[in-house]
């Protein structure tokens, strides 16, 4: 589930693609690593590090985390997708019918949930049940990727309003998961994750490490931005 950033006009080597901000230079990679700087209030973002052209691809972005969250119907817990579900008898997360969901679940996730659920006697509601899924999944990346995903949580403070969903959370997590790391990969999905909704996934999130760095004012002006579903 690849995101593709594209120019929407041209940019000079170490130029703004801000308009309202021409003295901090914002996006773009293209022969070389991305460049991370930080400019006063501003924070982290890109610089351009040679001439873009209108319409050229600036990068390609690969989701760490990907997940439902508010969706308000079952989805399959792997794709997403809202079709020919049945309930997974181990977990109760949804599955849809195609087999590679169904043996990439059972082979690892189905039995990352049941170590670190503690299951209620009554069905876990679907306001928590999606988000708990996702948030499961952002503690349990590989160290590499866990290493980029806290590189987004930087001043990062969920609002209170969040707390509920929090201890809620966190109660139905097992031994081995703190407030802490609830708490900020809470943070960082409300700050960082962008919606799903393009691609026909109501209700579902990823979080791209490289976009997340983007200034949102600049990404709706002078980027376009493409999701590619394979």
């Amino acid at each position: 589930m690849k995101l593709v950033m594209s120019a929407d006009v041209n940019v000079s080597a170490r130029a703004s693609l801000c308009p309202t901000k021409p003295t901090v230079p914002l996006v773009a990679v293209s022969d070389e690593p991305p460049r991370k700087k930080v400019v006063g209030s501003y924070g982290r973002h890109l610089v351009a590090t040679r001439d873009i052209a209108a319409g050229e691809d600036i990068f390609t972005d690969l989701p760490l985390v990907a997940g439902p969250w508010s969706t308000e119907v079952p989805v399959c817990a792997v794709c997403m997708r809202n079709e020919n579900l049945t309930e997974c008898e181990n977990c109760e997360y949804e599955l849809c019918n195609e087999k590679s969901c169904q043996d990439s679940h059972c082979r690892e996730e189905c039995k990352l949930i049941c170590a670190s659920l503690k299951y209620p006697t009554s069905p876990l509601p679907m306001g928590v049940k999606y988000p708990l899924l996702t948030v499961l999944r952002m503690l349990s990346l590989s160290d590499a990727a866990a290493t980029r995903l806290i590189y987004l949580s930087a001043g990062v403070k969920p609002p209170d309003h969040r707390h509920h969903l929090h201890r809620k959370i966190l109660k139905l997590l097992g031994t081995g998961y703190d407030a802490e790391s609830v708490m900020r990969a809470l943070g960082i999905r409300y700050t960082n994750a962008k919606s799903l909704s393009t691609v026909r996934a109501d209700g579902c999130i990823a979080i791209y490490p490289l976009f997340s760095l983007m200034n949102s004012d600049c990404c709706g002006r002078n980027t376009e931005t493409s999701i590619d579903v394979r």
